[in-house]
Order: structure tokens, then sequence, then C-alpha cells
């Protein structure tokens, strides 16, 4: 891929923030689907998210919860079943639209890179969770999401909120990293100084309000999850690069943020 169709990582200060699709256009669409995916691109994202689960039978698919019942309205494990079983599952989330968008399919990481390969300038990064890490074992889950990312490293970024499986990441691959932390507190960005992500994700509720100004760092920081564009740009101008949002049309719809856009 010629590299000036890729987004590049710098530690220097940017002049444009940048938006995160969070798992898709997800006020809009269901999310962690290819549909709501598909529409974060079009809508101009750069960037999208998702998390990352395994199944029975060793998929990673795209879903958030460990069970299935929040987006698809049915019991079940998904790291208790098969691939197969899935397919006959629908993550259409009638909890929050209905039957709006009909019958959804959950995709799978290899599905959600194909649909990415038609859009060669933009980004994902790739959530792996822990309950499938606590389930199947850190070397299970990092040789399953390695090999599926190895045709696409150029549009991948690993996260997650595991330190040890990031660690596996940084020191064995030469795949981008961004580590996502739970609390704002010294030990993590200690720990956060020896892994050397990429990126560090922090939810923007964490940190204390006395902080006039996110510390500068060889990492940039990404802030989630943020739906108006007066908060996220009161945090672009405390230091952070990145914005998570559910709401990836309404922000880049606002004048501060339709610089970072990413047509066509």
């Amino acid at each position: 891929m010629p590299q000036d169709l890729i987004p590049q990582v710098s530690t220097s200060k940017v002049n444009i923030p940048q938006l995160v699709a969070h798992r898709g256009y997800s006020a809009r669409y269901p999310e962690n689907t290819l549909l709501g995916m598909g529409r974060a691109f079009q809508a101009g994202a750069c960037y999208v998210e998702c998390d990352v689960q395994l199944t029975q039978d060793g998929v990673p698919v795209l879903f958030h919860d460990s069970e299935l019942t929040r987006v698809c309205g049915v019991p079940g494990n998904i790291t208790e079943m098969t691939r197969t079983q899935l397919n006959d599952v629908s993550a259409h989330y009638a909890s929050k639209f209905g039957a709006q968008h009909g019958r959804v399919h959950i995709p799978s990481l290899p599905e959600l890179l194909a649909l990415m390969s038609r859009w060669p300038r933009r980004q994902v990064f790739v959530e792996i969770k822990r309950a499938s890490i606590r389930k199947f074992g850190v070397e299970l889950v990092f040789n399953t999401i390695v090999e599926a990312v190895s045709g696409a490293a150029d549009q991948v970024i690993i996260i997650s909120f595991d330190y040890g499986i990031m660690l596996r990441v940084k020191e064995q691959t030469t795949l981008r990293t961004g580590w996502v932390i739970e609390q704002w507190n010294p030990a993590d960005l200690m720990l956060a100084e020896h892994l050397e992500p990429e990126y560090m994700f922090v939810d923007h509720e964490c940190i204390p309000d006395d902080l006039a100004r996110l510390p500068e760092a060889n990492w940039r920081w990404a802030l989630y999850e943020i739906d108006d564009p007066v908060t996220a740009g009161k945090w672009i101008a405390r230091g952070a690069s990145f914005i998570e949002t559910n709401d990836i049309g309404g922000l880049l719809s606002a004048p501060d943020f339709q610089k970072s856009r990413c047509d066509g």
C-alpha cells in the first residue's frame, strides 16, 4: 500500500484532531456490525474501533459482551458457541433500534478487514476483550488475532484493557498498539512508560478535573466516549489527539471537526 495513503503515527502535537467511530456508527446502527462500520466510513470516519471475542471454535468475531442478551435479545455466551451457531443469531440490537435494521449478521474479524480493503485510507482499533482472554488464555487469543490481521497490518492497531496481552503484542509483533486504562492513576502511567504503546485510551470522565492538560508522552491520548463537539473540543485543547465517539456523523458535521474527515 502506498505510504501516503496511510495515516501516520506521530508523537508530535497534531493540528487536526482525529475521531474514532466507537464500535462503528453506533449511535444510529447496531454496534460492531459491518452495517455500522460501513456507515461510519461513508460518514467520513478515518478510524473505527471494534471489539473482538473468540467463539468456542476459535473464530474472532466482532462483539463487545460475552453474553448475547443485550445486542441480540437471546440467551447465550459467545465464547461457548460456534461460528455456525452464531450465524443463526441477529445482532440488530432490538432494545435500541427495534426492527429498523432487519436481520444483522455478527461479522468475523476477517470479514471486517475484507470490508476495509475497499477503504485503504481507513484504520481500525481492534480491542481484544478480556472475557475471551480469561476463557481461552493469552497465547491462544494472541495467536488467533495476530494471524487474523496478518494481511492487513497497515490498517490495524491492537488495543486492550489487558496489559499482559498488550505486552505480548508489543514484544512479539510489529503491530501498532494502544493500551486502554480503567482509571487514572500513577501506577498505570508508569506501566505505560514500560509498554510504550502508540496510543493510550482512557475514559474522559476518569481524568481529574484539576488536570489542566494531559501529560506529554511518547503516545497519543485517545479519550472515550464523547458525543458532543463542545466536550470534544475542550479535550482536544487539553492535549487529546483522538476522540472516540458513538456519533461519528454528528461530530464530523461540527465545524471544528470537518477537517478530520476521510473522503473517498
